[in-house]
C-alpha cells in the first residue's frame, strides 16, 4: 500500500468510526469533551515513540471517564468501545507502516478522526464525488 492509499484508508476508516459513534450516541454535533480528547490524543501520538505507549494512554483515558463524560469508553453499535476500535485501527496501521513512520501515521489518523468528529453534522452532507 503506498502512502496515498494508506492516507485514504485512514480517512475512510476515521469517517466510518465517527458515523458509528454518531449512531451509538445520537449526537448531532461534536460534544466538547470529544473535541478536547481528540486533540489530546493527537498530542500523545506525536510524543509517543511506540504504539504501545499510545494504547496505554488510551486505556487510562477510557478507565477514568465518568458516566456523563464518556468518550473513549463510549459503546459502539458493534459492541466495542470507542477506545477498542481506535486501538484496532492503530494495530492495522502498524501492519501497513514502517516502524519509522508508524507513530507519524497514527497521529495523521487521529487528525483525520478529529476532523471527521468536528465536522460530524456535515459528514454525510458534503461527499467526495
Amino acid at each position: 500500500m503506498n502512502r496515498a492509499e494508506l492516507q485514504e484508508w485512514m480517512v475512510k476508516r476515521a469517517e466510518d468510526l465517527i458515523r458509528s459513534l454518531k449512531e451509538a450516541t445520537k449526537w448531532e454535533e461534536a460534544p466538547d469533551v470529544g473535541k478536547t480528547q481528540t486533540f489530546k490524543a493527537i498530542e500523545v501520538a506525536q510524543a509517543a515513540e511506540s504504539s504501545l505507549l499510545f494504547i496505554n494512554w488510551l486505556r487510562y483515558q477510557a478507565a477514568r471517564e465518568r458516566e456523563r463524560d464518556k468518550f473513549w469508553s463510549q459503546p459502539l453499535p458493534n459492541g466495542k468501545l470507542l477506545a477498542e476500535a481506535i486501538a484496532a485501527d492503530v494495530n492495522e496501521i502498524k501492519g501497513k507502516s514502517s516502524p519509522e513512520e508508524l507513530m507519524k501515521n497514527v497521529a495523521l489518523y487521529l487528525g483525520y478522526f478529529r476532523r471527521a468528529f468536528i465536522g460530524l453534522e456535515y459528514l454525510d452532507k458534503i461527499r467526495d464525488p
